[in-house]
């Protein structure tokens, strides 16, 4: 039972080589001179033969053609992005964003796919839109050539336009590499289950380290596929904006709309006095009187004063 654990747990430790670019712990392994499993000695050489190859181990053949000069732009993925800033009147914005949107769908979905496309009217002079494809680089390429004319024919001109490069040769160089490392530990973690002789509980144990490598081939598969993707078709973001004009309607506006609503501002501040003198009557009612009385009593205490400084 003890070898049989140090057997798995020898096997396990491959799987930690998960760069795929280093295989020197199994250049070191095939030179001892036996493994044991379940108990048993089994020559290494012919556990070695039965393995699948390892895709850093090639024959002859393929050492030549590696050994063999390359063109450097062969193993380079780059995922290039364009962005544009197109200006138009805003009558013709919405025309020429529909015009770039259906020259896109006509492509078809495997030359040219639509991200976003939004519509923004503020006003009937302030329009603006955003429309965001990806696609195949020949083809972008050409829509790409034809945009200042685009613009050009819808009265307006492209303001801004910028590239950006990102280079994804190392991501998916090193995701390939821990695939193809997870995939020689599946065939090797397969042909243990195909031995005979192992107990239930290394069974178990190479079953479950099986689960867990397949779960990082499909995550790894999913990464590379969608690395793949975005190298294999460009990304176009266009940006439109209306025109902006000295006199239009967005400017006069505010004057026609002051006239518009003069006697209204004059209605409203007259009604305002009317419910303030309505809700100072009752108040009235009460005030009036007493500052009456009050008059009528200090006029009596004037005469009084008065008397007896006659009299005196």
């Amino acid at each position: 039972m003890r070898h049989g654990m140090i057997a798995v747990a020898a096997l396990l430790a491959l799987g930690a080589c998960e760069n795929g670019g280093d295989y020197s712990g199994i250049d070191m392994a095939a030179e001892e001179d036996a493994i044991v499993v379940t108990g048993s000695r089994v020559a290494r050489e012919g556990y070695m033969a039965e393995a699948p190859s390892i895709g850093g181990v090639a024959d002859e053949g393929e050492r030549d053609e590696a050994d063999a000069p390359q063109d450097p732009q062969a193993d380079s993925f780059l995922a290039y992005r364009y962005n544009y800033g197109l200006e138009a009147p805003a009558d013709a914005v919405r025309p020429l964003v529909q015009s770039h949107q259906t020259a896109c769908e006509s492509a078809g979905p495997r030359v040219c796919q639509i991200v976003t496309s939004t519509i923004n009217e503020a006003s009937a002079d302030r329009v603006s839109a955003r429309l965001m494809i990806r696609a195949q680089p020949d083809w972008l390429a050409q829509f790409r050539a034809g945009l200042e004319a685009d613009a050009e024919n819808a009265g307006g001109s492209i303001t801004s336009s910028s590239q950006a490069v990102e280079d994804l040769t190392r991501p998916i160089l090193d995701t390939q590499a821990r695939l193809d490392a997870q995939v020689t530990l599946r065939e090797r973690l397969l042909g243990l289950l195909e031995r005979q002789g192992a107990s239930v509980e290394e069974l178990i144990r190479v079953e479950r380290e099986l689960a867990r490598v397949n779960g990082d081939i499909e995550s790894a598969t999913a990464q590379l596929r969608a690395m793949r993707a975005r190298v294999s078709m460009s990304t176009a973001d266009l940006d439109y904006r209306s025109e902006v004009r000295a006199i239009s309607h967005t400017t006069v506006n505010p004057v026609a709309e002051a006239f518009r609503d003069f006697a209204g501002i004059v209605l409203g501040g007259l009604a305002v006095v009317i419910r303030l003198i309505a809700a100072l009557i009752p108040w009235l009612i009460l005030i009036i009187p007493a500052v009456v009385l009050v008059t009528l009593w200090r006029q009596r205490v004037n005469r009084r004063k008065a008397a007896e400084k006659s009299e005196a």
